[in-house]
Formats: C-alpha cells, sequence, structure tokens
C-alpha cells in the first residue's frame, strides 16, 4: 500500500473512530442515582468549552456549573427528586448528612464518567471496524492492521484520560463556579452566589460547604441573601428604561452603583425618563458619564440618587457640599465626574463630540484629565475604598500611578464606558468594568447587557465579583464569579 493509500485509510479510520466514540458516549445515556439529598440524575458528555460538573434544577430553573477538571468532559447532575427535610437537616450543618451527601455526589459523578470512557472505547471500536470493511470493500490491504493500531491509540488515549482527569480536578473551582438562568431567574442567579460566600470558611471542604450552600438555597427558597456587604455595578444604560426590568426585583435590598452614561445625550427630553433609575437602589449613588450632562445629574440628585462629583455630593439647589468621600454600607465610596459631560446648569442642544477622539487636541484633554485626577487623589483624606469613574481608560492610567505612589495601596475602581466586562488586578488594586446594562441603549444593538454582584469585606476589601450577562434575544442570564484573592486569569474577562 503506497503512503497515499496509508494516509487515506488513516484518516478514514481516525474519523470514523472519533465518530464513534461521540456517539459511544452518547449512548450510554443517563443513570439515577440514589443519595441522601433524593435522586440526582448523571450524564457525561464530550465538551471540550465547558468541562467540568454542570449541576441544573428544573424546578428552580437555574444552574452552577464548577470547571472542575481539564479534560474535555462535562458531567451533568439534575436533580429528579428532592427531600425537604434533609435539605432542612443539611443547611443547618448536619455533617453525617453532609458527607453522606458529598459521597452520593461523587458517587453520581464518578458513575457518569465510567460509563462515557465505556461507551466512548466500545463506539470507537465499533467505528474502527466499519473503517476494515470500508477498506476490505475498496480492496485495500491492511485492514486489520488499521483495527488494531487504532484500538491501541483509542485505549491509550482513553487511559490517559482515566489517569489525568484525578490529577487535574481543582477544589478551588468549586468556590468559583459560573452560574445560569433565564432572566427572569436573576435574583436566584445571583443568590447562589450569595450563599456560598456565606457559607466560605464556615465548613471545611470546598465540596462540602458547596453542596451545603446550595442545600440551603434549595430549602429556603430565597432569592435573596441581603447581605449588607453586597452591592450591584451598573452602567451605561444610555436610555434604554426597558433594562429597568432587570433591576426592579432586586431593589431595596441594597446598594447600587452608577458608573455613569444614564443618557445618550443628556438632553433635558430624557430626564422624565430616567427619574426612576435614582430611586432603584437602597441607596443609588452615581458619577456623570461623557454622555451625560450637569444639568441631568441635577434632576437625578433631585429625584433621590447620591450623584458624587470629586468636589462632594450635588444638593437639589445645585450646588455641592463634601467631603468628597461618604460612607455607604460601612464603605469609603468616592467619585469623579466625567471631563467630557456637558457642562453648565442648562441642558444641551444636539451633542455631537462624546470621545476625547472627537477634538483636535484630545490627547491634551485627556492628559489634563488625567493629571487633574491624580492631584485630587493624592490629596484626598481619607482615601476612599470605592472609587467610581466612568472612562476605563481614565480609571487605568489612575491605577498605574497609585501603584507607583503606593505599592501596597488597596482600591477598588468601579468604570464602565467600554461596553465591556472585565475585572483587571493589579496588586491591591482591582478596577472592575460591568460592559452596559442597557445593551446599546435604545436600538438594543449590542447582543448582551452586562451588570456585575460585588461582595465586599469591610477589613479586607472587594471579596468577589460576579459577572452577569444577559443575553437580549434569548433572555438567558451567564454569571461568571471571580474571586479576587485567587482569580482564574484568562486574559479575556479577568486580567491579571
Amino acid at each position: 500500500m503506497g503512503l497515499r493509500h496509508w494516509a487515506l485509510c488513516a484518516l478514514l479510520a481516525l474519523s470514523l473512530a472519533f465518530g464513534g466514540m461521540q456517539l459511544g458516549v452518547m449512548l450510554a445515556g443517563s443513570h439515577t442515582e440514589q443519595t441522601a439529598l433524593g435522586e440526582v440524575r448523571s450524564q457525561a458528555r464530550i465538551n471540550f468549552n465547558d468541562p467540568g460538573i454542570d449541576v441544573f434544577v428544573p424546578l428552580a430553573n437555574w444552574g452552577v456549573r464548577f470547571q472542575t477538571w481539564k479534560f474535555p468532559v462535562q458531567v451533568s447532575l439534575e436533580p429528579r427528586s428532592l427531600d425537604r427535610s434533609a435539605l432542612r437537616r443539611l443547611a443547618k450543618g448536619n455533617n453525617d448528612l453532609l458527607r453522606a451527601a458529598r459521597f452520593g455526589v461523587q458517587r453520581a459523578t464518578l458513575s457518569a464518567v465510567q460509563r462515557s470512557l465505556i461507551g466512548a472505547f466500545i463506539g470507537a471500536l465499533l467505528g474502527l471496524c466499519l473503517a476494515a470493511l470500508i477498506i476490505q470493500a475498496l480492496r485495500l490491504p491492511g485492514s486489520w492492521k488499521v483495527i488494531l493500531s487504532g484500538t491501541v491509540i483509542v485505549a491509550a488515549m482513553l487511559v490517559s484520560i482515566g489517569l489525568y482527569g484525578p490529577s487535574s480536578v481543582n477544589q478551588k473551582s468549586l468556590t468559583e463556579p459560573d452560574y445560569y438562568a433565564s432572566g427572569q431567574e436573576l435574583p436566584q442567579l445571583l443568590s447562589i452566589g450569595e450563599q456560598l460566600d456565606g457559607r466560605i470558611n464556615q465548613i471545611s471542604g470546598q465540596a462540602e460547604q458547596t453542596i451545603s450552600a446550595l442545600a440551603s438555597l434549595l430549602s429556603s427558597g430565597r432569592t435573596w441573601a441581603n447581605s449588607s456587604s453586597s452591592a450591584l455595578q451598573v452602567s451605561d444604560l444610555h436610555n434604554s428604561t426597558a433594562a429597568l426590568e432587570v433591576l426592579r426585583p432586586l431593589a431595596g435590598r441594597g446598594p447600587i452603583f452608577w458608573v455613569g452614561d444614564f443618557s445618550i445625550a443628556g438632553v433635558a427630553q430624557e430626564t422624565s425618563m430616567l427619574e426612576e433609575v435614582a430611586h432603584i437602589g437602597r441607596p443609588t449613588v452615581g458619577v456623570s458619564g461623557n454622555h451625560d450632562s450637569e444639568a441631568l445629574m441635577l434632576a437625578l440628585s433631585r429625584a433621590g440618587m447620591i450623584v458624587l462629583t470629586h468636589k462632594g455630593t450635588i444638593k437639589d439647589g445645585g450646588s455641592i457640599l463634601g467631603p468628597p468621600v461618604i460612607k455607604i454600607n460601612g464603605l469609603k465610596v468616592a467619585g469623579f465626574e466625567d471631563p467630557l459631560a456637558f457642562k453648565g446648569p442648562r441642558y444641551p442642544g444636539p451633542r455631537t463630540r462624546f470621545s476625547f477622539e472627537d477634538y483636535p487636541d484630545g490627547k491634551q484633554r485627556k492628559l489634563k484629565a488625567e493629571r487633574i485626577m491624580w492631584r485630587w487623589y493624592q490629596a484626598l483624606t481619607p482615601k476612599p475604598d470605592v472609587l467610581l469613574i466612568h472612562q476605563a481608560g481614565l480609571a487605568q492610567a489612575l491605577s498605574k500611578k497609585i501603584i507607583a505612589r503606593w505599592p501596597d495601596h488597596s482600591l477598588t475602581i468601579l468604570t464602565g464606558h467600554s461596553h465591556k466586562q472585565s475585572v483587571q488586578i493589579f496588586g491591591k488594586i482591582v478596577i472592575v468594568n460591568d460592559g452596559t446594562v442597557g445593551a446599546g441603549g435604545i436600538l438594543n444593538v449590542a447582543p448582551e447587557a452586562g451588570l456585575v454582584r460585588l461582595r465586599f469585606n469591610k477589613q479586607a476589601g472587594l471579596q468577589s465579583a460576579d459577572m452577569i450577562s444577559l443575553q437580549i434575544k434569548t433572555g438567558q442570564a451567564n454569571a461568571q464569579r471571580v474571586i479576587i484573592s485567587d482569580p482564574r486569569c484568562d486574559n479575556k474577562l479577568v486580567f491579571c
């Protein structure tokens, strides 16, 4: 057989072997396991994008994903029936029940992995046999060599996965889940993270604390843990008042930090549409963005928002009173108004300049804004725990100067403007960008809306950030948790 024929035979054998593997995993199906908490259905599938464990609760219509390992297998766990009394006992700290529940979940997970590996091997073997029959039908020699060599390769690969799997397990991932739900279940989506945060360090192991926290959530039925150390971060509403439907269920449970661009142009016609924004949080704290105007921010202040500037808080009469750093739920908070917001007590007319690039001397204007902000921060006393700055570029420039001057300085900067979610960690300075809650404004040109749930430790600063995205077309909500002390730095969402 020539080299070309060998290559064609090998390609055919590998294609049918891998196709058989996927079919075998699918046919392995699901299995229902009885655990201390009720029946759990487990199923494994090949998944290169989201390997790990996926827990979906159909009655609650939300789920949690854990990137527990790196090999391309995702195990889906779905509670089919729940023992409510056992859930309540587990949530109260029944250690014997907790160990039994952990053992049952582990048994269901391992069973799904074992079934998938066996199914993959059988499917690959059948695929190789089919390849051998095709090679024989084409009257090419070496069909049994194809089966033998292919079987050895597939077996070696599956054994390698079986051996590599346990060594790649990351226990810390159990406290860093990604959440998903429909948009209507957004409060439950946030509550999962709230519950898990509240259980950290109360139980010895990551698996135990995760199972206990989920049990507490399922047994109580609460939609929000109502923690005084939690807050929401939103920005770039751009007059898309439909986005307020997402935030209304969360109102009254904690502060909301609005980081600018409430409007499209800051004109008078937008004021009445945005008045509800001013009192949707408890309290609502905001700074202007480059699309806003001083007149609009005064109107929001009169409607009940705490509007921050670098000199102090805007009052009803238009005056600005200090101090520039205020206390919000035990946190020292400050804000800097956007240098490109329209100035003056009157509303603007049509505007054409919204960025530094729109000005012929834009570079000089930006450098001047950075110098003013840096001089202000150096003189600021006391220094804030949380700082609101709309433009991400200005926030990054300030953070670099702070690190150069005070390497151990701790600060959380909340920003927006770019419409892209991110967490940037520079030493003890964390810059959080929520993206855009308005999803591109009233035209909804952006595919998704974003917001962030922040959880603070009053002594240690920002503890975690749940980066939430809402798909506009499907209504699906997803959240990726970022643990600030031990982040998953992927240079896509989290930059370290």
